[in-house]
């Protein structure tokens, strides 16, 4: 009997320990649990983030060689090759001063092979290259004569003429039996030598010359003549003064005179013209205005 009662309390504490063991695993299970699970979540929110880019600050010297746009310039180093380089707000203001060609010293960020100048500083201006002599113009090969014609009496005559060169810039094409030269500074003379009193005075004008005070100076000079008229350039000559800017003329029983503004090849010459009212004048007139109607400025 007593052999039972052992037994089955042996049976019962046996019974009672595994309960408790059973219990204490279960309750150490659950108590670690949430720390596992904690970590495991941990894991998997880490491995869902990107990786962290990796930024660079460099810092290099180079040949700044041109503006792409108002956001991006190139410059040339020797340690990380041609750079295009984006600008910030710093180094679009720094970049204005800086010429092409200059060495500059630049600090950059580099990231994902995109590179931004964070700075930009002048070491050396690019050296100034002497200007090269500008091509002197060809000078134009001038005939040295010349067919003009010479209306006569309402007959067109044609002549041979030679080429005359003034100091004053322009030429033109004089016939025989007519001499050409300096008068004084500023003017030139042109006369026929049969008669030196036939002559035009001829005076290439400065750009400032005022019209209108030619033309009142010329209305003085030729009240000595005669009353003065504004005739047409036309009625001069049908060819050569069709465009002047100013013709008067002055008669008299004895003497013919005109002043005369013409604008050639962007000069203004002013013409005086003395005719003395003689049996030359049916020739030496006309040619006058032929030969006048040649006149040119040298290129």
């Amino acid at each position: 009997m007593k052999n039972k009662i052992w037994i089955a309390g042996l049976c019962a504490g046996t019974l009672v320990f595994g309960a408790a063991g059973c219990s204490s695993e279960t309750t150490k299970k659950d108590e670690t649990a949430p720390s596992e699970i904690q970590k495991e979540n941990k894991n998997n929110e880490q491995s869902d983030k990107p990786a962290d880019t990796k930024v660079q600050m460099i810092t290099d010297e180079g040949i700044y060689t041109r503006k792409m746009d108002d956001q991006t310039i190139e410059i040339k180093t020797a340690s990380n090759g041609t750079l295009l380089l984006q600008l910030t707000d710093a180094s679009k203001e720094a970049i204005k001063t800086i010429k092409t060609g200059s060495t500059v010293s630049i600090s950059f960020q580099a990231e994902n092979h995109q590179y931004t100048a964070e700075t930009i500083k002048l070491i050396k201006a690019p050296i100034a290259q002497p200007s090269k002599p500008k091509p002197r113009p060809e000078q134009t090969v001038l005939p040295k004569t010349k067919t003009l014609i010479v209306n006569v009496e309402g007959e067109q005559d044609k002549r041979t003429a030679k080429l005359a060169e003034s100091d004053q810039g322009y030429y033109f094409y004089k016939f025989d039996h007519f001499d050409f030269t300096a008068e004084e500074p500023g003017r030139d003379l042109l006369y026929s030598q049969m008669d030196e009193e036939y002559f035009v005075r001829i005076e290439p004008l400065d750009d400032a010359a005022s019209l209108a005070d030619i033309k009142s100076l010329g209305i003085k000079e030729l009240e000595e003549i005669g009353k003065p008229d504004e005739v047409k350039g036309s009625d001069v000559d049908s060819g050569a003064f069709g465009g002047a800017k100013l013709v008067l003329k002055a008669a008299s029983d004895e003497l013919i005179k005109y002043i005369i503004v013409q604008e050639t090849d962007g000069h203004l010459v002013k013409y005086t013209v003395h005719l003395p009212v003689r049996e030359p004048i049916e020739g030496i007139e006309p040619s006058f205005w032929s030969m006048l109607g040649s006149l040119a400025f040298k290129k």
